[in-house]
């Protein structure tokens, strides 16, 4: 008998709502065909933010504990809705770590899928900028092994890391990256195809999270210009205070610090997943400089703009390429003025509906479903 289990490893536990997000996504999507659980596994360097508060010996540690002081209340209180969040959607194995993970019962699993998320960026994923085999599946053997949407962000690997990567996909059965420059780097040294697939936050139309989180209309709140960012840069700050006057709006944000360097009307601290989501559904205009708030903008057809991080921007770049709405980055403050205010999403919609119908085909090759 064949075993059809799946067991997914991505970043699953973590204050991130991109992170949690897309763990659901792609959760509840291969829920559909297989019996999934997600692999338990604690990696110290992402699950350290789901502690209230944390504290090292160095003064990058005491100015952390701080700043979790200064917002004790409102970070207990997320960190409590991602907990119930996961208690309420995600079947998990037991919590393992990368001494004890190679004993995990995998006897039930006929499939292993690590993704998405930036698993294969050691800059994100380590302490010291190591690879972390446990995300290339180093801990199973005699399983079909599958990346779903991995992502290096900008990573570049070294000769010697190229090695290790190497080593570790030569038995994956089916190997997808989200960015196109990640598919580019890794065909050139595994001389292999890599498939270029969606985030899975993108799997799921609107009208899918609609549906599954009940969002809808809110009536009391009134239109807003809803900022998600963390990095509250200068550019940031010239956006939020010309769409702000352009428009008309208020100003809401979603940003967990103990206080906002932008002027805004309301800041919110304590937002959990559904509250994020609900957010971004009613937004009459969104602000973001963050991947997964371009991911729920372009899906929920938000009229948005997206100020240029600080550093490289592949991430966005890629996804806003791939969707032909590479005109809504703002790379200076000088083409504030320059962008127009609505998106005629047609186009949009039309070239994400094919991403993600092949993007599903993927996963529905990947796990031997043989229907779209």
């Amino acid at each position: 008998m064949k075993k059809n289990k799946i067991g997914l490893i991505t970043t699953h536990d973590t204050n991130n709502y991109g992170a949690i997000l897309q763990t659901f996504a792609l959760y509840h999507f291969l829920s559909k065909f297989r019996k999934i659980e997600i692999i338990n596994y604690d990696n110290h360097h992402i699950s350290d933010s789901m502690r209230v508060l944390r504290f090292e010996a160095s003064l990058i540690g005491i100015l952390r504990l701080v700043k979790d002081l200064l917002r004790l209340f409102p970070r207990f209180s997320v960190i409590k809705k991602i907990r119930k969040f996961q208690n309420e959607f995600f079947l998990m194995t037991k919590k393992v770590n990368k001494d004890n993970i190679k004993d995990l019962n995998l006897g039930d699993f006929g499939y292993l899928i690590s993704g998405s998320d930036q698993i294969w960026n050691p800059a994100c994923m380590t302490s010291n900028e190591s690879i972390d085999e446990t995300y290339f599946l180093n801990f199973a053997e005699n399983i079909t092994k599958i990346s779903y949407a991995s992502s290096l962000g900008s990573y570049i690997f070294s000769d010697i890391e190229q090695k290790t990567v190497r080593k570790n996909l030569i038995d994956f059965k089916h190997i997808s990256v989200r960015e196109e420059d990640a598919k580019i780097q890794l065909e050139k040294f595994i001389n292999r195809r890599i498939d270029h697939v969606l985030d899975p936050t993108l799997l799921l139309s609107q009208k899918d999270w609609v549906d599954l989180f009940k969002l809808k209309k809110s009536k009391n709140r009134g239109k807003y210009i809803l900022l998600y960012s963390v990095p509250h840069t200068k550019l940031l700050k010239n956006i939020c205070s010309h769409f702000s006057s352009e428009l008309n709006l208020p100003i809401y944000s979603i940003n967990q610090n103990p206080f906002s360097s932008i002027k805004v009307n309301k800041h919110i601290k304590n937002t959990g997943p559904k509250e994020f989501l609900d957010l971004f559904f009613n937004a009459e205009f969104v602000i973001t400089d963050s991947f997964h708030g371009v991911c729920f903008s372009t899906n929920f057809n938000k009229n948005f703009i997206v100020a240029k991080p600080e550093g490289l921007s592949n991430r966005i770049e890629s996804l806003l390429k791939s969707v032909g709405l590479n005109d809504r980055m703002i790379n200076s403050s000088e083409e504030i003025g320059k962008t127009e205010n609505i998106i005629n999403f047609e186009r949009a919609n039309a070239l994400l509906l094919n991403l993600r119908k092949n993007s599903k085909s993927f996963l529905h090759k990947a796990i031997d479903i043989n229907r779209v």
